[in-house]
């Protein structure tokens, strides 16, 4: 109608009896606090906008009008069936409420709206401070949790709410699973957790990060990354986008790369760059040795880059680096020993700790 009349606006007949009638059914059904409105006065229909100019009039002055001005209306015939839901509201429940109060339809009016406006302040303040604390795109968003955590509850949990409605438009999202997620921040002793959605939709807490995504972006498998490979010197080797290494025979002259001396024996040669095996230990440089597994746990790497983690190990496996974590400089002054050096260019933006 609206393209075959060149039209800007559409105009229906809603009324105040409609607008009872929805909003008493959203409340029997539960839902979030903005299906109250019920129906709004106007809002975007394509290129159009919708107007509901009747909604402060009730269904009886309408009907009373018509009748004083011989106007013809028709009336649907299911209006009567007690089958609808909508009917029984209308016939069984909106009558007795006008008896109580004859202003009811006026209540639920200006309630409507009050709730409309409400919505629309706290959702301009509450976008705007989310949006400082998130970055991502229209898929997957990444929280930042030490930022979020200086609000209240009930801020962090209206900044949840926008960012999975309005942000990330996520639908079957009950207050329950909301909530989850909020207990989920505040518990401590779970630093890294993944709670599942509908839709595709999960959630991960990864230490001082809350990531939103899809799963098909963030598949969490079980699978350990088995690729193992030698590690020809003078060359560059890129784990992800992130992050490279490379052990050279000269001291690289690469900006922002992080140089690790090693004096190595022909027979530490080739090296190896491999997944960690339980019970991988990296020798200390001042004595001892630690567990590459509390290495990781320590530098608080989360568990989807632990997947892609690589330690360097000499051809008599011992190992030299955790890759992008840590390592440790071997020097000695044997005369039948090579100096090498493990060059590491990352970004990888891991939360303080004992690591890189």
């Amino acid at each position: 109608m609206l393209e075959e009349n060149e039209a800007s606006i559409l105009l229906t007949a809603h009324h105040g009896d409609d607008l009872a009638e929805t909003v008493l059914m959203k409340l029997a059904r539960g839902g979030q606090l903005t299906s109250l409105i019920g129906i709004s006065e106007q809002r975007q229909f394509g290129t159009a906008q919708v107007i509901r100019p009747l909604l402060q009039f009730s269904k009886d002055q309408i009907r009373a009008f018509a009748d004083t001005n011989h106007l013809r209306w028709f009336e649907d015939e299911t209006n009567d069936s007690l089958a609808i839901e909508r009917n029984r509201i209308r016939h069984k429940v909106v009558p007795l409420l006008k008896r109580e109060n004859s202003q009811f339809l006026r209540h639920v009016f200006d309630y409507s709206r009050q709730i409309e406006t409400a919505t629309a302040s706290l959702n301009e303040l509450i976008a705007a401070e989310a949006e400082r604390l998130v970055k991502g795109d229209p898929k997957q968003l990444v929280v930042d949790l030490h930022a979020l955590n200086q609000h209240s509850i009930e801020v962090k949990l209206s900044i949840l709410k926008y960012l999975m409605f309005s942000r990330l438009k996520i639908t079957d999202i009950s207050l329950h699973q909301i909530d989850q997620v909020l207990q989920l921040i505040d518990n401590v002793d779970k630093p890294q957790a993944v709670i599942e959605l509908a839709n595709d939709w999960r959630v991960i807490k990864s230490y001082q990060q809350l990531i939103i995504t899809k799963k098909s972006l963030n598949p969490l498998t079980n699978n350990k990354n088995d690729h193992r490979f030698m590690v020809v010197l003078d060359r560059w080797y890129s784990v992800d986008r992130n992050y490279q290494f490379g052990v050279f025979s000269t001291r690289p002259r690469r900006s922002l790369v992080k140089i690790t001396e090693l004096d190595l024996l022909a027979a530490d040669l080739p090296l190896i760059a491999r997944p960690p095996k339980p019970g991988d230990r990296l020798v200390l440089k001042g004595g001892g040795s630690q567990k590459v597994s509390r290495i990781l746990i320590n530098a608080k790497v989360p568990n989807r880059i632990r997947k892609q983690t690589l330690v360097l190990e000499t051809a008599q496996q011992q190992l030299l680096a955790v890759l992008g974590v840590k390592r440790v400089s071997i020097t000695g002054s044997a005369t039948d020993t090579k100096k090498l050096y493990l060059a590491e260019y990352s970004q990888i933006n891991l939360p303080k700790g004992k690591g890189i």
